[in-house]
């Protein structure tokens, strides 16, 4: 009996295992069990950390990264360890406005301004810091933008959503 072994080209397999890691980490989170979420997530992350290593144009994997880091910071939100979250939305942000500033597919403006309004809104104290303020008016500003120039709804909504936080 004769065993081929395929190669790994590109990392597809790899590739779709962190994928699949990732679904099942949202399920977990759905089903509220966060530290299997957590290392679904994590488990994803490193792959794709190793992935970009290979090959650091590759625009899916870092918005891969970008995806990772806000998912993990949202368990570390939900588990009230919002300095924790706060880096890890940091750390998305930074990604995401990069890209978006490289004209990198597939970031865009909204994905930019919903890292920034991931970041706005996380409840770091009672009340808002000038940071978050600024996060949030940014994010309201780039989806008034969309708005205005596509007419969908989806932009309204979340520019009403980042204007209430930023009221807190």
């Amino acid at each position: 009996m004769i065993i081929h072994k395929m190669a790994d080209v590109n990392g597809m397999f790899k590739r779709e295992y962190a994928f699949t890691l990732t679904k099942l980490g949202t399920a977990k989170e759905q089903m509220e069990k966060l530290d299997e979420a957590l290392q679904c997530y994590t488990t994803a992350m490193q792959i794709t950390k190793e992935l970009l290593a290979a090959s650091p144009d590759d625009g899916k994997l870092k918005w891969n990264m970008c995806a990772s880091y806000e998912q993990i910071g949202h368990i570390a939100e939900l588990k009230h360890n919002y300095r924790e979250a706060e880096l890890l939305y940091r750390q998305s942000l930074e990604i995401c406005r990069t890209n978006v500033e490289l004209g990198t597919r597939p970031f865009d403006e909204d994905a930019l301004a919903s890292s920034l309004y991931r970041l706005g809104a996380l409840p770091l104290q009672r009340k808002a810091t000038d940071e978050q303020k600024e996060c949030l008016k940014e994010a309201m500003s780039i989806w008034k933008d969309l708005y205005n120039t596509t007419g969908d709804i989806v932009y309204k909504k979340n520019y009403d959503f980042a204007k209430k936080a930023l009221r807190r």
